[in-house]
């Protein structure tokens, strides 16, 4: 089903139209046509400035900047996590701030909490994610190798 109508009239008029032209032996090929999109360099381009403009204040749109991530270069990697690090900092100070009346609804302090330990959780992610990202930017040193003389050799 393609949603549209006139999408549907296409399809429905394509089966009768092979159902006409079926071989002798009563097999159809079943095989649907399949689109195949692909990015152009302007679409790539375009697809760098969202990611590295993006408002690292929402989840959702985060979790997608990090699945798209490969295609910005280590540095604007760093500025991404550096940015949603920032905010989830914030967020976190905000939480913990003692407020002026006491949470006495346990499903309300239960709730609290959850928000500190996922903020927290969230920025070990990145810290991780940060981590590998700074993995990518030093050049790996090669490690020497002990031969069986006892020498070694890069």
């Amino acid at each position: 089903m393609t949603g549209a109508i006139s999408g549907e009239l296409a399809a429905l008029r394509h089966q009768r139209k092979s159902a006409t032209n079926e071989p002798k032996s009563g097999r159809r090929d079943k095989k649907r046509n399949r689109k195949v999109y692909g990015i152009t360099d302007k679409g790539e381009t375009r697809l760098r400035e969202l990611l590295v403009n993006a408002d690292p204040s929402d989840d959702r749109a985060f979790h997608v900047q990090v699945a798209f991530c490969r295609f910005l270069d280590p540095i604007a990697r760093l500025g991404l996590f550096e940015r949603r690090r920032a905010h989830l900092t914030t967020e976190l100070a905000k939480r913990r701030r003692p407020s002026d009346t006491p949470i006495t609804d346990p499903y309300l302090r239960c709730l609290k909490e959850r928000d500190i330990t996922t903020l927290t959780d969230d920025l070990g992610w990145l810290d991780e994610l940060t981590r590998i990202t700074q993995e990518q930017l030093v050049p790996a040193v090669p490690q020497p190798v002990v031969t069986a003389t006892g020498g070694t050799h890069p």
